[in-house]
């Protein structure tokens, strides 16, 4: 499976919720970048900006956007 395959069946397995993420732009996932002084992976960067607003039963992946509280990845990694 390739990873257009698999964000496709994330896609399909994506679960109404409450309150849906959002999907980070090109800038917020830089401005990630630049903040924890590292370069994501291709592969990881197409995940955030395709898929990482996906919601399957109670995996939740860390956000790179600012307002995901508990879940924002730059916060975790400072931690």
């Amino acid at each position: 499976m390739n990873l257009s395959e698999a964000i496709a069946e994330l896609r399909d397995l994506n679960e109404p919720v409450p309150k849906p993420f959002r999907l980070p732009t090109e800038a917020e996932v830089a401005a990630a970048e630049k903040r924890l002084n590292l370069k994501f992976h291709e592969d990881y960067r197409i995940f955030l900006l395709e898929a990482s607003d996906v919601v399957v039963g109670a995996l939740e992946p860390a956000m790179v956007t600012t307002d995901s509280g508990y879940l924002y990845l730059c916060e975790m990694a400072e931690y």
